[in-house]
């Protein structure tokens, strides 16, 4: 990668810490013509389309559970959600580090989904 698509890669992983799944649409329009950058969007879109199916599977988990344990399962959320809040931000925190060396980074789990997918 030229260093024009490393700086705009990194910038992409840092802004989804601000605009989540926006950023990685707009450098996906951006970066078409810079292949480093549109394959590290396409892996960011990846990763956040699995993290909003995750999210709302939680969710319906959890409602269920507070249906049988008559509230109590509600607890399991904080816990759950936690820990993916972490992933999340362990996911940024690598893209953004690989970007600005050079490489496009595969999250762990949604790397094959993106292959798949959007065939990056």
């Amino acid at each position: 990668m030229t260093q024009d698509e490393k700086s705009q890669a990194m910038l992409m992983w840092l802004l989804c810490l601000v605009i989540n799944i926006f950023s990685p649409i707009i450098f996906m329009l951006v970066g078409k013509d810079k292949p480093g950058v549109y394959r590290s969007a396409m892996q960011a879109l990846t990763f956040y389309i699995v993290m909003i199916i995750l999210y709302f599977a939680v969710w319906i988990v959890v409602f269920l559970l507070a249906l049988v344990t008559h509230g109590f399962g509600i607890f399991l959320m904080i816990p759950i959600f936690g820990v993916l809040g972490l992933f999340g931000l362990y996911v940024i925190i690598m893209g953004a580090v690989e970007s600005n060396k050079g490489n496009v980074f595969e999250p762990p789990i949604t790397s094959n989904f993106a292959r798949a997918w959007f065939k990056v």
